[in-house]
Formats: structure tokens, C-alpha cells, sequence
């Protein structure tokens, strides 16, 4: 009843008056419930609001997932495909009814390879899904953005997949179990690239004007100067985020390899489970200032470390040595306090975390 009397009420507004490209612009913001509301009032509405509608399919539950499969599925499918621009299914976790079983996967691949125009496909699960058939036999021409969970079942056709798709800007892989990537990858647009520490060497960055990526390390005992080396090849790389899986990860060592091949970058930070924060030494805290010695632009530096308490009388203290090592630092964020150098005063100011 809702939906009519707003259906009604917009028939009756000056709406009905105004060009088609101005009345596009006025409703492409609202909420979908109104949109659907503005397309009951009438065939021009509809015409209008509809591509609005179906630009972002974000789908929160599998009965959602089975109304869209049976909707493209009916005449009006092709014609309705041609609007959508970014795809989200349900998380297999969040929904505890939600199964990818193989006949699901089946359909939902068929309606994917509908979406022609297709700019954003996410395809995050918690535990893997095998689109082996989506990756195999897909081409979106105009994709920028993918997301995807590997599994050992679909990992040897990513490759494929990815340098397929040329256009992409935005890459994000998450893995549910170990498996390999097989590369050479070449994404000569891409900026943004987060993946698992151990897949960076799969990628060519030589000519890839790449800005900023994010590394989910999993394993403390991986070398890590090759994918420093790698990443050094991108001039234009400018935020670096490490997101340890697991509690040690040697900050200060690390630090002296992002300095040696990465000294150009702006932000660098390193976060760590809430019960594994690193215990940095005396030695550590040295070391740091030594390489920080190295970075010729760096802004941020946010370290998910605490001090160890018996060598050291203030963070401020280390913070102001740290400050004097690299004189481009603005932002030090460590153990929960926040410090940021206040121009006007010019001393660093402290403010803790939320």
C-alpha cells in the first residue's frame, strides 16, 4: 500500500513535466524502495528509474539470489542485464542457508555472463566457491573492478581470467586455503592491488601506473624482499598496507626492505590481530630510525606495535626521534595513540585512537 500512494502521489508531481534527462538525474540517488515506487507511476517512470534499479544487483540473501536467477531467466532478462554495472551475491557465510551448490553456481554463471556492461564483480566468500566455468568462459569488455575468494578448484584459470581483462583497475584476492596463482599477469591499468603477500611475484608492474596495494601476510617466515623488489618497479606507489593474518611480523627488518626498494612511498601501515600487538626492543626502535633515514616521502607510518616498557620512559620521546629521522613524517600512529605534527605549534600533538 505504501508503494501505491507513493506511486500515485508521483504521477501527480510536477515530475510529469520535466525533460527525461533532468528527471534521471533528480531520482538516480534515491533509495531503491522509492525508485521502485517512481516506476509504478507509469511507463516513462519506469523507462527512467529502471536502469537506476538494476546499476548495483547487491543481493543479501539466497532467496534474493533465486528471485534474480528466475527474473533473467524471463524475456525482459537480456534487456534488463544490459543495466547492471556492479554485482554482489550473498556471502556463503553470512547467510547460514546459503550454499553454492553446483546447479546455483551453474545458473548464477549463466546470468553473469548476461551482464555485458558489467564495471564491478565481487566475488568474496568466506570459504571459496568454484566459478571454473565464469572464469573460463567469461569477458566483461568494460570490467574495472574484481574480487574474488581462490580455491585450489578454480586458482589455475584466474590467470586467464585476469589478463583477459585488461581494463581493471582495481584487483582484490583473498584466499581459503593455500593454492597457487599462475602468472605472468599484465593489468596495464591497474592502481589498486590487494593479495596475499606470496602472489605479488605472479604479477608484471614494470609498466603498471599501480598507486596502492594491501598485503595479507599469512605466513611469518616468507621472504619478503622478492615482492618488495617487484613492487619497486611501480614509481607511482605511494600507500603500502601489510594486514597480518598472523601475530609476529618483524616491523623493523621488514621496514629496512620497503626502504631499500620502496624509499618514494607515502603511507605505510601495519595491523596486526587485536591480541597480537609486536613488542618492539630498543634495538628494534634503532633500527627503525635508521631506515626511516631511507624514505624520502613518507607522510604516515602507522605500526600496530607497543614498546617495551623496561627500555623505554615515553612513546613521545621515540616518536620525536622517529620524526627527526625522516623529516617528511606528518602521522605516526603506534599501540593506539595517534600523534600528528601540528604546524602552528610545530611539536606533535597526541590524540588517542578510537
Amino acid at each position: 500500500m505504501v508503494l501505491t500512494r507513493r506511486a500515485a502521489s508521483a504521477a501527480k508531481s510536477i515530475i510529469r513535466w520535466l525533460p527525461n534527462e533532468i528527471l534521471a538525474t533528480i531520482i538516480q540517488g534515491l533509495p531503491v524502495a522509492d525508485l521502485y515506487a517512481i516506476s509504478l507511476a507509469s511507463r516513462l517512470l519506469r523507462n527512467i528509474a529502471t536502469p537506476f534499479l538494476y546499476r548495483c544487483v547487491h543481493l543479501s540473501t539466497s532467496s534474493k539470489l533465486r528471485l534474480l536467477i528466475r527474473t533473467m531467466k524471463q524475456r525482459t532478462g537480456a534487456s534488463l542485464s544490459l543495466h547492471v554495472r556492479h554485482f554482489i551475491p550473498p556471502d556463503n557465510d553470512d547467510n547460514v542457508n546459503m550454499q553454492y551448490k553446483p546447479s546455483i553456481v551453474k545458473e548464477l554463471t549463466t546470468v553473469l555472463t548476461q551482464f555485458s556492461r558489467l564495471e564491478a564483480l565481487d566475488l568474496f566468500c568466506t570459504t571459496a566457491v568454484d566459478f571454473s566455468q565464469l572464469l573460463e568462459q567469461a569477458r566483461f569488455p568494460q570490467l574495472t573492478v574484481f574480487q574474488y575468494t581462490l580455491g585450489s578448484e578454480a586458482s589455475s584459470l584466474v590467470a586467464s581470467f585476469l589478463n583477459r581483462h585488461k581494463t581493471l583497475k582495481v584487483l582484490s584476492l583473498l584466499e581459503s586455503q593455500a593454492c597457487d596463482l599462475h602468472g605472468p599477469i599484465h593489468l596495464p591499468h591497474l592502481h589498486t592491488l590487494n593479495l596475499p603477500h606470496n602472489y605479488y611475484a605472479s604479477f608484471v608492474l614494470d609498466d603498471v601506473q599501480l598507486e596502492s596495494v594491501t598485503l595479507m601476510v599469512y605466513n611469518p617466515h616468507f621472504d619478503f624482499e622478492p615482492t618488495w623488489r617487484v613492487l619497486g618497479a611501480s614509481p607511482r606507489l605511494t600507500t603500502v598496507e601489510i594486514l597480518c593474518g598472523v601475530h609476529h611480523f618483524d616491523d623493523a627488518a621488514e621496514l629496512g626492505n620497503i626502504a631499500k626498494h620502496l624509499p618514494h612511498i607515502h603511507t605505510l601501515s601495519v595491523g596486526r590481530p587485536a591480541s597480537g600487538l609486536e613488542i618492539l626492543s630498543l634495538d628494534d626502535s634503532n633500527a627503525i630510525v635508521l631506515h626511516l633515514t631511507k624514505f624520502s616521502s613518507l607522510h604516515s607510518l602507522d605500526l600496530d606495535s607497543q614498546f617495551n616498557v623496561t627500555y623505554f620512559k615515553g612513546i613521545e620521546d621515540e616518536v620525536r626521534r622517529w620524526s627527526g629521522a625522516c623529516k617528511t613524517l606528518v602521522e605516526i600512529a603506534i599501540a593506539g595513540d595517534q600523534w600528528n605534527w601540528d604546524k602552528e605549534k610545530q611539536d606533535w600533538v597526541h590524540s588517542p585512537r578510537a
